[in-house]
């Protein structure tokens, strides 16, 4: 005898059919993204700041050595060129003062033959004038004439040649100068030849 279930009676639940091949495709994609996104993508984004970062860092670093030995060799430069412009100076001031004593020794003898003229008062009519002119480029040039009696005795400025016992002069001292010295700026060209005072004999 066949029973017939009542038309209320709703049949068992079936599972729902799948589209053919749907199931796999989507797998394989979500396997695929995966695959292409890192696991970490703000990790590998600070990393690869920090790669950045370590990269400016290390080039800012060459630049600043850079400068930095640029500029040692600048101000080694600068002083070897002050040094050498200084002893180039130097060296030309030395040869203008060797060649101006050169000069003035020269004429040495003739300042003598007018400070011997004026002594004895021969300075008249036309050597006069020259003597005149002589004096005025002695001062130009920074000549002057040291020695005179009642100086001090100075072994750097005088050349004692002999002593004169006297009382008028103190002992030490200058008592006759035979021959001046000159003096151009603070080089002695030639020292005042002079008699040293002597106490006198009792």
């Amino acid at each position: 005898m066949t029973t017939t279930p009542p038309d209320d009676v709703a049949p068992p639940d079936q599972p729902e059919e799948q589209a053919p091949g749907n199931g796999a495709s989507s797998i394989d994609e979500v396997l695929a993204k995966l695959r292409a996104t890192p696991p970490d993508k703000d990790l590998a984004d600070a990393l690869s700041q920090a790669e950045q970062v370590l990269n400016e860092a290390g080039q800012q670093a060459y630049l600043e050595r850079l400068v930095s030995e640029r500029t040692d060799d600048l101000q080694r430069l600068q002083a070897e060129y002050a040094n050498y412009r200084k002893r180039v100076e130097r060296d030309r001031a030395l040869a203008r003062q060797q060649g101006g004593e050169s000069v003035v020794r020269e004429l040495l003898p003739i300042w003598d033959a007018i400070a011997s003229a004026a002594s004895h008062e021969e300075l008249v009519g036309g050597f006069k004038v020259v003597a005149g002119e002589f004096t005025h480029l002695a001062e130009k040039l920074g000549l002057t004439a040291f020695g005179a009696v009642g100086d001090e005795f100075d072994p750097q400025l005088h050349d004692a040649l002999m002593q004169i016992p006297t009382a008028e002069v103190e002992p030490g001292h200058l008592a006759q100068v035979i021959q001046q010295g000159y003096r151009l700026g603070d080089t002695v060209l030639r020292p005042a030849r002079v008699a040293v005072a002597a106490a006198p004999a009792e």
